[in-house]
C-alpha cells in the first residue's frame, strides 16, 4: 500500500458545513453518486486523456485544479442542457449505439466535428457544413 505521501488527492467542494457531516460522510456520499455523476467524467481517469503532472506546492496544485474543475463543470452543464432540451422536446440525437435522448457531452462534441468556420476578409465567418447552403454567421 502506498504511503500517505504518495497517495492521490480527492478534491471535493461542497456547501455542506462541517457541523452537518464529517469529511468521511461527504466522501461516501460523493462515491455513492457513481451511478449518476461519475460515468460522465470517466474519460478523465483514462491515462491517455491527461498526462501525469507532478506538483509539490499546494499553490500549484490549486492552480491546476481550478481550470480542471471549471472544465468539468462546463462539460457537465453542456451535457445537462442538451439532455433537458431533448427531454422537453421529445427528441433524440445520434449516439454511440443509435439514437439517444441522454447523450454524453462527448457525443454532443462529436456531432460538431463536421463544422468548419472559415474567416473571410470582412470579419464575417462562413459556416462550411453544407456547400449548397452556406450560412453566414456574424463573428462575436
Amino acid at each position: 500500500m502506498p504511503s500517505a505521501d504518495t497517495q492521490g488527492w480527492t478534491v471535493l467542494a461542497t456547501t455542506v458545513g462541517s457541523e452537518s457531516c464529517t469529511d468521511t460522510e461527504i466522501l461516501q456520499a460523493y462515491q455513492e453518486q457513481y451511478i449518476t455523476v461519475e460515468p460522465g467524467f470517466r474519460w478523465i481517469e483514462n491515462p491517455a486523456a491527461i498526462s501525469p503532472v507532478w506538483l509539490e506546492k499546494p499553490e500549484r496544485i490549486a492552480a491546476l485544479a481550478m481550470p480542471t474543475v471549471v472544465g468539468l463543470l462546463v462539460y457537465a452543464v453542456i451535457q445537462r442542457q442538451v439532455r433537458l432540451y431533448l427531454r422537453e422536446h421529445k427528441r433524440q440525437i445520434p449516439g454511440n449505439k443509435g439514437p439517444t435522448a441522454t447523450p454524453t457531452a462527448a457525443v454532443v462534441f462529436t456531432l460538431f466535428t463536421p463544422v468548419t468556420l472559415v474567416p473571410t476578409f470582412k470579419g464575417v465567418w462562413l459556416d462550411m457544413r453544407n456547400f449548397s447552403a452556406i450560412t453566414i454567421i456574424s463573428k462575436a
